[in-house]
């Protein structure tokens, strides 16, 4: 079988779209069709990860009179993806620490300060100078 036959076989028995292909491998749905057809051919690691995507060998790929791959179900389910790995548990359990970690320390430091507690009034009546005692000297003018 050749190999844009292969191609399109794979595809419709992993249950996806040219779309679809098109984007784990990330070409254009265009390239996936082209290569369907006939007009092109994908390039070494385009076939690498179709390979890997199809769950086929390079060989049977490439190779006209290689046999049907094994790894493919009779029924054509799509293969399982990967999981991406996730916080989990431990995750959590780490971030919580931390956050009481924080918010211990931030205690224990705010404790140790002595603070000055003065009214408003105080404050307001107090006298602020914003204004120098005597004039700066203005240089280069006569």
């Amino acid at each position: 079988m050749e190999l844009e036959k292969k191609l399109v076989k794979l595809r419709k028995q992993s249950g996806m779209s040219q779309l679809e292909v098109a984007e784990e491998l990330s070409v254009s749905r265009q390239a996936i069709s082209r290569w369907e057809v006939g007009s092109a051919v994908p390039s070494s690691d385009n076939l690498r990860l179709l390979s890997k995507l199809y769950h086929v060998s390079l060989d049977y790929l490439m190779d006209d009179t290689a046999e049907e791959p094994e790894q493919m179900s009779a029924q054509g389910q799509k293969a399982p993806e990967k999981q991406q790995p996730s916080m989990g548990k431990l995750g959590g359990v780490f971030a919580f620490v931390l956050l009481v970690g924080a918010i211990l320390l931030f205690l224990v430091y705010d404790q140790g300060k002595e603070k000055e507690s003065r009214p408003i009034r105080e404050l307001q009546e107090e006298e602020v100078t914003m204004a120098p005692e005597e004039p700066f000297p203005i240089v280069g003018i006569q």
